[in-house]
């Protein structure tokens, strides 16, 4: 096998391990919906600064990025002038993020 075909058998085993499909580019992600929806609310797990409460962040929109990843921009609850955006990868990692109530 060689150095092109390895790699390509490497990317398919990677891929059905993740539960994901492959293609000859690299690994696609696939979803039939998207986990982030616009109004979701999300809060920083570690405190902020001094030991303040972390702030909660509400999603303002989802879009594909041109490197084909998956983005929330989020709005801060609290201060409307305040933005973010994050991966939804990031966003549904829970030792970075906790979806919140409200």
């Amino acid at each position: 096998m060689g150095r092109i075909g390895s790699a390509r058998w490497i990317s398919d085993r990677v891929a059905r391990l993740l539960g994901q499909s492959s293609t000859s580019t690299g690994i696609r992600r696939v979803t039939s919906k998207r986990a982030i929806v616009v109004g979701q609310r999300f809060r920083d797990v570690q405190p902020g600064q001094f030991a303040r409460p972390a702030l909660d962040w509400i999603v303002e929109a989802v879009y594909t990025g041109t490197d084909g990843i998956e983005h929330a921009m989020l709005v801060c609850a609290t201060d409307l002038f305040q933005r973010k955006t994050f991966s939804v990868s990031v966003l549904l990692d829970q030792r970075r993020f906790e979806r919140t109530q409200q």
